[in-house]
């Protein structure tokens, strides 16, 4: 039952070959029967056999340390695979339910992976006359020699010297002629493998290991191996090293060759060791050749999987899979501790295998006065390991093992005895915190990599390593420390031969240094496990300006020479990381001033910039005008944001004066070659205007510094931003100081103002238009207008037609922004603000010329009308840019704007009609405008005003009346005016309302009283308000004070929050709507309404009167009698005084009455 068992559950195993050294396999001879194989064949002298690696047969030397040597071919199995051994080893084991020998071997552990050799105890320990293996000896002295038999201890070989060299002989005749090798196919030429190490140009240029120093026995030679596969047993994966020849041929491809003596039948022993081979080279048969006396007398072919059922060698492959498991699990449980030696030691006839931790066991004298020969070549090997996951994509899913790989090294090696492979360490260790390959300006340190739970090790023993998941500013910092621990390792790089001499004294020193380290037995250091798969793909960081400046592409992660120095070289390498170095430093400072700038920290962002600059100079590569040009450009974007954030200024400042450490070593100081741009960077924030203008110079001087027109393109919307800051700072300042009575500045300081308000938005007006940047350049223009209106008002130069020369130049500057924009689908915010300055600037320029002569576009013109048509043109171009129609937020003002236009022009062919031409056709433009007026002063309820054109169209109709020929025309006209008086009704009815609210408010509190149901007036400039008509001075002729024209002062207060090389060019108004601020209505007080509906209340009387007086005249008509009565009546009533009742409610009880007639 248990063979039928065996057979339907058959152990699993597969072999890859990573690396072969021979031919194979090999096209074989198939002896003669009789053949005499105690003759040597004619190639038996020769190294012909060598190339099929049959050098190995004739004794198998032991192997050495060859597990060191095959974790440093393939460091990259290393951590993936459970076992590095030579194959023997591996059998030795398996073999031990079927074997009484002894086993002494000496066990490490690198990562998940575990190192076995053959110890041999006679040749290292028991031989006085080894010097090398003194610490091991006198530990096996003092803790095993008095509890162990020499015999036991002595691992002995069982092949006899005549044994090994007939099998040599028969190997020999085995293999094909040279002739017969020449003509066969060179298929296994052509794909034999070489050293399977990465190329030089993808391996970073970092020290190798000194190849002396990765055996722990030097001495030994060095044993290669035919072939080096990664051989599958169930689900344990080793890296065996074999020198099992493979032939084949015909109908048999590939098969092992046994020699047999036909009067000794096979062993179990035999038989596992035949079954074990073909199971690690993946042969699946095996030719026995029988000889008797060493004459051949027949072959046997045997399958692999039927050598367990071979009669008198029966074995149990699942009893040797069990082994396996239990020994690699054994091992692994207690096997935890970096850079410890253990001991596995089987005794002759005895059934249990014992495992010591040598390293636990000595005692701290034994490790003061001597040395562990494993100690360093552990370490070489961590560092090759590590080094080799660090290049390659295990470096995405595993950061927290290479850091631990690394750390582990660093606790074995002397920065005394090692510095290139310690300062290689460290530079690591650093690029794993702050990868080569992040882009500072968008780090994403995330781990990509999350294992499954079902790919964890199952041995609780094991502790995952420590993710890399602190902050950017934790993993800066690491960084820099272990960048300043590698640059003080510098120091203790051998001197030249020409410098020998000079520094005795640091010699001496040095000398006194303490030794090695060793791992101290009471502080075990804990190997992780990692995740074998590791993902197919990683994600890359998009590339931009900073990324290609500070940090390399993935496919070359680290600068390469073309010819790596000797080990021996030590000022090259010196040379080489200290340049590594302050690379990295200069990654790290970056990443932290990207950091800051992001964080709203500038201060200390600037401080950073300035030290990426320092540690550029100590790499000692050639100057960077593109690296310098990228850091000032974001000095002066720290600089720009510390403006708008000046409210902070004194954490700034601090954070200013806190200095860094300085990570200059005394043998890099020297003349920094980026004075002059660290000159640029401010030391302190003394006053906005000087960090303003230090941004200026830094984004200057990096824009002549720029190598390409991306960076260019990228620094003149920054530059066009600055420049229209500094432009409207030195504008509203030139405004402030024109307001100031006395004035502080002289005129000369204000007109110097405002010529640098002048020239700096003029130069932001060319950054914008040399990117093609339309809405900043609309806003620009904006601007420029809004500084020409100031310089009219202002008029320094008091010469007149130099006003109307600033407000032609507004003009030019507000269309041209339109211009650019096109139409309002591409930005409605900006088109909005701009109509609105233009529509403003034409509307004050009309009043202006109404009332100023010098202000007329031809200052010769003397003709009324010529001026009349130019300003009734401005006013209308001026009510064109009112966009009544579109909902936004500025549809109420421009609704307003838009009546008192009307209202204007009205008034202006009103008094037209009055004074110059009394044609119908201006009194139906007068009545056309009053009528506009009317209907968007009604929509808004604004009493005032509306009431105000009411009076003017009532006194327009009184005016036609007069002007009338006949009574029936005086009558029609009376009444017209009279409708218009009807009209007023609904707006007294308004003002009864707000006097009640206002008398509410007055009583329950003293604050200003407001209008719920009166819109508030938008602000506009008090030459909208022009006098009734019924004043003694005309509208043309009103006089009026120049200062109450609005002009729209700029302020700087509000500014650009975003990145300024992504942000728009802000207005230079906090509030557009706000423009005309400075002159507000002053008849829109209680005081004015009163007297406006005083004035109504007269204006009625005298209609009434006239109407009666012109009914009872014509006593011809009954009806207009009848009409008259009814007039007399109204205004009887109208006459008859108010008893506690307001003038509003008496009129409009007049009215309801009038609208009977």
């Amino acid at each position: 039952m248990a063979e039928e068992e065996e057979k339907e559950s058959p152990v699993k195993s597969t072999a890859v070959v990573k690396y072969s050294a021979v031919y194979s396999p090999i096209t074989y001879s198939r002896l003669q029967c009789n053949t005499d194989l105690k003759q040597p064949p004619s190639n038996w002298y020769s190294s012909y056999g060598e190339s099929f690696g049959l050098q190995h047969v004739i004794a198998h030397s032991s192997s050495g340390f060859s597990s060191f040597q095959m974790a440093h071919m393939f460091p990259d199995c290393v951590g993936e695979v459970d076992v590095v051994s030579d194959a023997e080893n591996i059998k030795k084991l398996l073999k031990i339910p079927y074997s009484s020998s002894p086993v002494s071997m000496v066990v490490h552990r690198v990562e998940n992976t575990l190192l076995l050799d053959e110890f041999d105890l006679h040749s290292h320990l028991l031989n006085q006359s080894e010097s090398d293996w003194e610490w091991m000896r006198k530990l096996f002295v003092e803790h095993f020699r008095q509890n162990m038999s020499r015999e036991n201890m002595i691992v002995r070989k069982n092949a006899t010297p005549n044994q090994q060299s007939l099998v040599s002989k028969f190997l020999h005749y085995s293999l094909p002629s040279e002739e017969e090798m020449k003509q066969q196919n060179t298929k296994d030429k052509e794909t034999k493998q070489t050293k399977p190490l990465l190329a030089a140009k993808e391996w970073p240029c970092l020290p190798e290991p000194p190849a002396e120093k990765e055996n722990p026995d030097p001495s030994s030679t060095r044993h290669k191996f035919a072939r080096n596969v990664i051989w599958t047993f169930e689900d344990i994966q080793m890296l065996l090293g074999t020198d099992l020849p493979i032939f084949g041929g015909g109908t048999h491809p590939c098969l092992s060759l046994r020699l047999r003596d036909m009067n000794k039948p096979i062993n179990v022993l035999t038989g596992i060791d035949y079954w074990l081979d073909n199971l690690m080279c993946n042969v699946p048969e095996v030719a026995m050749c029988y000889h008797l006396e060493g004459i051949v007398q027949k072959y046997e072919l045997v399958k692999t999987e039927d050598l367990p059922d071979m009669e008198n060698s029966k074995f149990s492959p699942k009893l040797i899979r069990d082994v396996a498991q239990n020994i690699l699990s054994f091992l692994k449980s207690n096997a935890t501790k970096a850079g410890h030696t253990y001991w596995l030691f089987k005794g002759k006839n005895e059934e249990v295998v014992k495992l010591y931790d040598l390293t636990s066991l000595c005692s701290e004298e034994l490790v003061s006065t001597s040395r562990n020969p494993f100690t360093i070549p552990v370490a070489m090997l961590l560092y090759r390991v590590a080094r080799n996951m660090k290049y390659s994509r295990v470096c995405y899913t595993s950061p927290g093992t290479i850091r631990m790989l690394l750390k582990n090294c660093l606790s074995l090696l002397s920065k005394q005895d090692y510095p290139q492979l310690v300062t290689s360490c460290h530079y690591m260790l650093a690029d794993l915190y702050i990868p080569v390959t992040m882009d500072p300006a968008r780090p994403n340190l995330d781990e990509k990599f999350q294992p499954e739970e079902d790919d964890l090790v199952e041995d609780k023993a094991l502790c995952r390593p420590p993710p890399l998941t602190e902050t950017l500013s934790e993993r800066c910092k690491a960084a820099l420390h272990h960048v300043s621990e590698g640059l003080q390792c510098l120091q203790y790089f051998p001197l030249n031969k020409e410098e020998e001499g000079a520094d005795e004294s640091k010699d001496s020193k040095r000398s006194a240094e303490p030794g090695p380290k060793f791992a101290n037995p009471s502080d075990p250091i804990p190997m992780p496990f990692r995740v074998k798969k590791p993902p197919d793909n990683t994600d890359t960081a998009p590339a931009d300006s900073a990324k290609s400046l500070l940090c390399k592409k993935e496919e070359e992660a680290m600068p390469t020479w073309a010819q790596v120095p000797a080990a021996t070289d030590s000022k090259a390498w010196k040379s080489h990381l200290q340049m590594l170095l302050y690379k990295k430093a200069c990654l790290v400072y970056a990443a932290l001033a990207e950091s800051s700038y992001d964080g709203g920290r500038y201060g200390d962002a600037l401080k950073y910039i300035e030290a990426v600059l320092d540690c550029r100079t100590h790499t000692g590569l050639p100057y960077s005008g593109a690296l310098a040009s990228y850091l000032l450009g974001r000095a002066g974007d720290c600089c720009f944001k510390a403006v708008q954030d000046w409210t902070h200024v004194d954490i700034h400042n601090s954070a200013l004066e806190h200095k860094i450490n300085n990570l200059s070593s005394s043998e890099s100081n020297g003349p920094s070659m980026y004075a002059k741009e660290c000159g640029l960077i401010p030391k302190q924030l003394t006053s906005i205007k000087e960090t303003m203008l230090s941004s200026l110079e830094c984004y200057e001087c990096a824009l002549e510094l720029a190598s390409s027109d991306a960076s260019r393109r990228n620094l003149w919307p920054r530059l066009g931003n600055i420049y229209n800051e500094l432009g409207s700072m030195f504008m509203n300042e030139a405004g402030l100081a024109c307001q100031k009575e006395p004035l502080e500045l002289t005129q000369q300081e204000i007109r110097d103002l405002f010529v640098k308000a002048r020239e700096f938005l003029g130069k932001g007006i060319s950054a914008f238009h040399l990117v093609r940047d339309d809405a900043n350049l609309a806003l620009l223009h904006s601007n420029m207008g809004r500084l020409m209106r100031l310089l009219a008002h202002t008029n320094l130069t008091n010469e007149e037609a130099e006003e109307r020369k600033h407000y032609n130049q507004a003009l030019h500057h507000y269309t041209t922004a339109l211009a650019v924009l096109a139409s309002r689908k591409r930005n409605p915010l900006i088109w909005d603000t701009v109509t609105w300055e233009l529509s403003t600037a034409l509307y004050n320029l009309a009043v202006l010329s109404q009332e100023f002569a010098h202000y007329s576009s031809n200052r010769k013109m003397v003709n009324r009308e010529d001026m009349e048509r130019e300003v009734v043109d401005l006013l209308q171009k001026a009510l064109k840019y009112c966009d009544i129609e579109t909902a936004s937020t500025r549809q109420v003002v421009y609704q307003y704007r838009a009546a008192i236009i009307h209202h204007r022009l009205a008034s202006l062919y009103h008094n037209s009609c009055r004074q110059l031409d009394s044609s119908d056709t201006k009194r139906k433009l007068a009545l056309f405008h009053y009528e506009k007026s009317v209907r968007l002063l009604t929509k808004l309820e604004n009493t005032s005003d509306l009431l105000r054109v009411q009076l003017e169209r009532i006194a327009l109709a009184e005016f036609t009346g007069e002007r009338a020929n006949s009574t029936q025309n005086k009558i029609k006209a009376l009444q017209s005016a009279l409708s218009i008086a009807n009209e007023c009704e609904v707006t007294l009815k308004l003002i009864v309302v707000e006097k009640k609210e206002e008398r509410e408010a007055k009583s329950s509190c003293s604050d200003p009283p407001t209008s719920s149901k009166s819109a508030p007036t938008p602000p506009l400039n008090s030459s909208v308000n022009s006098k009734s008509v019924y004043s003694n001075s005309s509208v043309t002729n009103e006089s009026r004070d120049r200062s109450s024209i609005a002009l729209d002062p700029a302020s700087s207060n509000e500014s650009s929050e975003s990145n300024p090389s992504e942000s728009k060019s802000h207005h230079t108004d906090s509030n557009p709507e706000a423009s005309d601020s400075n002159a507000n209505p002053p008849e829109s007080d209680t005081n004015n309404r009163e007297s406006l509906v005083s004035l109504l209340e007269q204006r009625l009387q005298a209609i009434l009167k006239q109407l009666t007086k012109l009914c009872w005249k014509n006593t011809s008509s009954p009806r207009l009698a009848t009409l008259g009565e009814g007039y007399r009546g109204a205004y009887s009533k109208l006459l008859k005084k108010r008893v506690g009742g307001d003038l509003e409610t008496h009129l409009c009880q007049v009215l309801a009455d009038l609208k009977k007639l």
